[in-house]
């Protein structure tokens, strides 16, 4: 028989934590904390506490950027698709689309490309 093991019990501050990064506010996270305003405002000057809340928002982000990849192929086909429109305003909507997503993603690529050349010379 297998024993279940059960997922540790949240603590006020690890409450707090995943409130922030989630983007509610200190007042908010008091809240669903069940602690006073004032003890998250502590909380917030310790360093260790907004490390957590920065590695929360981090996975928070990497979810949300695996979810949007699983799609961004599906998505693409779509624009592809539009572009073979009869409809010229469907056309250029659609070409308008692909370029607005394209820059930022070159832009971005560019970017982790120069600091991985930085990060290898050091």
């Amino acid at each position: 028989m297998q024993q279940e093991t059960e997922a540790p019990e949240q603590t006020a501050e690890d409450v707090a934590v995943l409130a922030i990064a989630r983007g509610l506010s200190q007042n908010e996270a008091a809240g669903q904390a069940g602690v006073h305003r004032t003890t998250v405002n502590r909380w917030m000057r310790e360093g260790g506490f907004r490390e957590r809340v920065a590695a929360a928002r981090r996975d928070i982000l990497s979810q949300a950027t695996g979810k949007l990849g699983d799609r961004i192929l599906s998505a693409i086909d779509t624009l592809a698709n539009l572009l073979e429109s009869e409809s010229e305003a469907t056309k250029l909507g659609a070409a308008k689309a692909m370029l607005a997503a394209l820059l930022p993603l070159n832009l971005q690529q560019n970017l982790e490309d120069r600091i991985a050349n930085l990060e290898a010379t050091r």
